[in-house]
């Protein structure tokens, strides 16, 4: 309804305005009395009536010839007097007159009370006015006043007129009030006039500089002002074609009542006749007499108030609202005549005929019921469904109607809506005039979302194109790399990867298990060909840099980057394996989980140590990431405990076991309550983006930073790791309330024995080992 009422205001204020500017449009007001008004606005009341003190008659009219002439030589003396003093008063009157010119004041005034292209004949005159003042406007008649005065008819020239000798009659003697003795005082009054007429035009002309320049600034106001509203008319001509085409255009779940395109014109018509009859207009009305009355004097001051703000088309917005506020008040109105159907019925008013209301089924009628009906149909494409397997739920907005369930029955029936067991409906009755569907699918992750993934791919391939990081402006302030996983999540991810390994379930594909190019994680025990799993390309490190520390980001970009269902069901699994030996006597870990355990781990640790203390820091502060995966997220992976409902065992409780040779210790699960108490252990780095960064306690306090960015792009004045060396060791000197162990978990002791073996070959006597080779797991002193 109201992009129909955009289109109808918008051709009603065209055809009206074209209306009011035709020169034959003639105005139902006199325009001479709101001239003389406007010139009195202006500080020259005066000028438009240009006083003067009249010649006085004698007190004792003469009688005589001699005396009568006489008289009359003196009363030319007495006009020169007067016509000289009138001279000297308007000289002094001139300045503070011309400086009081205030025409925008004046035009302020007079806009409230005529329309603007009234005011524009008024300000710049109208030809075929039948009113000379009106026919040269304001401006003609300030140019004509600073010009002489045109000479009357019967006067010679600037000397007063002669006096002409009496004749008079023989037989009586000549009186004053005789017709020859009056046609000398009138040729005398008509010459006084004229000369101070003159008076007044020459001190005018004297300031021309003055007020020509408010002149013109008048003019033009006025000419914008008509001017934004005869752009209207042409602006109109260019997009009422395209805004028909775009209002009746299919679109995808949105439906609009209209009338029938080809009956617009008739639709229109029919509009303005109810408008005149409305405001008790007559037949021969045109629009521009209809917009007259629908505008008023503030709106025609508001406009004019947007003009001097250099904004005409908000000038012209603000009279088409007013028009387009009543056309969509008309739209749902009666006439008075009971028969009379309102020109579009109102959404409530169809919903409840469509719903079995009889009586306002007959107030809108069999043609709008049966179109509501199609429209409501077709307002769903059939069959569709928001992507995702989450819960979904309807949320039906309609508008408040008596009836209310035989419309949510009628709704629930003819929509189309999706068949899906986890569909919940709600229905809400509101003052609206549309019907609007909601389907909304909730509790998904965000890999079941195709425009997150969308993002998170553009992402990913932008950051990883020649090193190019994307500029991302993010709210809460800033986040590190990673696409999506949080700390918590990488030590979860972590600990599911190596419970694989634990098991047997990663094999390295290409490359050496220091440092593999390609793995593959099975799905379960079973690792022969044919199996289903999944295989990941992990990133290349230089000088000794093992790619373990890359495993979680590739497995990241395969999570969410990869297209198909199948990658959800992948990640299911890999998410719930936990480790053989659960039992009491314990289980055999892989040698692949040993080996990345006991001697890539102590060694990446080493050399990234080294590197720090030696390399440039700028070098550094890019190691600072992958130091943080051996000496935090590795560690905080082995201490995660299994999801068994009764005990607790990490994967650490179980290789201490393996070592020992003894039943691993499974430690009972804390009730609800403990758990409560003892609270959530989060990563000190985690504040979820809502802190700037901190400086580090120390080398190893976990913190974030740009891993992937160049320097010359971070937003921070720090390493994002900070520049010193590691002081201690990953785990600390200091037991951990989640960890009870006393010692650092990468000891450097060498190990007296091989790690499958009980005892070491006795023929081989035992030497020095490589501090890089040798790593001992402590024993839980409970």
């Amino acid at each position: 309804m109201d992009e129909l009422a955009e289109v109808m205001s918008a051709r009603m204020l065209a055809v009206a305005v074209d209306a009011l500017a035709d020169e034959d449009h003639r105005s139902e007001l006199s325009l001479r009395p709101l001239l003389e008004q406007m010139f009195d606005t202006c500080g020259l009341s005066d000028l438009w009536h240009r006083p003067f003190d009249p010649a006085s008659d004698p007190t004792v009219p003469p009688r005589g010839r001699t005396a009568i002439e006489q008289e009359l030589q003196d009363r030319i003396v007495n006009l020169e007097a007067q016509l000289e003093n009138l001279r000297k008063k308007v000289a002094r009157r001139m300045p503070a007159m011309v400086h009081a010119f205030t025409p925008l004041q004046a035009m302020d005034d007079m806009v409230g009370k005529v329309n603007p292209f009234d005011l524009r004949r008024m300000v710049l005159g109208d030809s075929r006015d039948p009113d000379k003042a009106v026919q040269q406007g304001l401006l003609g008649i300030l140019q004509r006043r600073g010009q002489p005065p045109a000479r009357p008819a019967g006067v010679a020239g600037e000397k007063p007129p002669a006096v002409p000798r009496i004749r008079g009659g023989r037989l009586a003697r000549l009186h004053w009030n005789d017709s020859e003795v009056q046609t000398a005082v009138a040729d005398q009054d008509r010459w006084y006039a004229w000369r101070c007429h003159a008076v007044w035009h020459s001190a005018w002309a004297a300031h021309r500089t003055s007020w020509e320049r408010s002149g013109k600034l008048l003019e033009s106001e006025v000419k914008r002002l008509t001017s934004a509203f005869l752009g209207h008319i042409d602006e109109e001509k260019k997009t009422h074609k395209r805004a028909v085409q775009e209002l009746y255009q299919d679109r995808t779940g949105v439906a609009y009542l209209l009338p029938s395109q080809r009956d617009l014109r008739e639709f229109y018509g029919d509009l303005a006749d109810r408008l005149s009859s409305r405001h008790g207009l007559k037949e021969n009305d045109d629009e521009g007499t209809l917009l007259l009355k629908l505008v008023g004097s503030d709106e025609w001051t508001a406009a004019m108030r947007a003009v001097r703000k250099e904004k005409p088309e908000i000038a012209v917005g603000e009279v088409k609202s007013i028009v387009k506020k009543r056309v969509k008040t008309l739209f749902a109105e009666r006439l008075r005549h009971e028969e009379e159907r309102p020109l579009l019925p109102s959404m409530g008013a169809l919903l409840a005929a469509a719903a079995g209301d009889r009586g306002a089924a007959e107030e809108v009628g069999e043609a709008a019921l049966a179109d509501f009906g199609h429209k409501i149909k077709g307002l769903l494409p059939i069959g569709f469904s928001p992507e995702g397997n989450g819960p979904m739920k309807v949320l039906l907005v309609y508008p408040q109607v008596p009836n209310r369930q035989e419309v949510e029955d009628y709704l629930r029936t003819v929509l189309p809506l999706p068949r899906d067991t986890k569909r919940l409906i709600e229905f809400r009755g509101v003052e609206t005039e549309s019907i609007t569907v909601v389907l909304v699918r909730s509790e998904m992750s965000i890999t079941e979302v195709p425009e997150a993934r969308n993002v998170l791919r553009t992402w990913a391939r932008t950051a990883r194109k020649n090193g190019a990081m994307l500029n991302w402006r993010q709210r809460l302030g800033h986040q590190d790399s990673w696409l999506a996983s949080t700390e918590d999540d990488r030590t979860h991810i972590l600990y599911r990867l190596l419970c694989a390994m634990w098991n047997g379930q990663v094999e390295v594909v290409e490359g050496s298990q220091d440092s593999p190019e390609r793995i593959r994680i099975w799905l379960t025990t079973d690792t022969r060909p044919g199996q289903p799993g999944i295989t990941l390309s992990l990133d290349e490190y230089q000088d000794g840099l093992s790619s373990w520390v890359g495993l979680l980001r590739s497995y990241e970009r395969w999570a969410l980057l990869d297209e198909g269902t199948i990658v959800d069901t992948y990640c299911d699994v890999l998410m719930q394996i936990t480790p053989n030996g659960l039992e009491r006597l314990g289980g055999k870990p892989h040698p692949l989980f040993v080996h990345l355990v006991e001697k890539v781990a102590p060694q990446q640790l080493q050399l990234l140590s080294r590197r720090e203390e030696f390399d440039d820091p700028r070098i550094t502060a890019r190691l600072k990431p992958l130091h943080r995966f051996w000496s935090f997220t590795l560690p905080e992976a082995l201490r995660v405990d299994t999801d068994e409902q009764e005990f607790q065992v990490s994967l650490r409780d179980l290789l201490d076991a393996f070592r020992e040779g003894q039943p691993h210790r499974r430690r009972l699960r804390p009730n609800a309550a403990e758990t409560e108490q003892r609270g959530f252990e989060r990563p000190a780095d985690e504040d979820f983006g809502t802190q700037p960064l901190p400086a580090p306690a120390s080398p190893h306090e976990p913190t974030r930073g740009h891993e992937d960015r160049p320097d010359d792009a971070r937003p921070h004045e720090k390493e994002p790791y900070g520049k010193e060396p590691y002081e201690r060791e990953p785990y600390g000197k200091e037991p951990s309330e989640k960890d009870p162990f006393q010692r650092e978990p990468y000891e450097k002791a060498p190990y007296e024995r091989e790690p499958y073996e009980k005892e070491p070959p006795r023929s081989a006597p035992r030497s020095a080992p490589d501090e890089a080779d040798s790593y001992s797991w402590e024993r839980d002193p409970e």
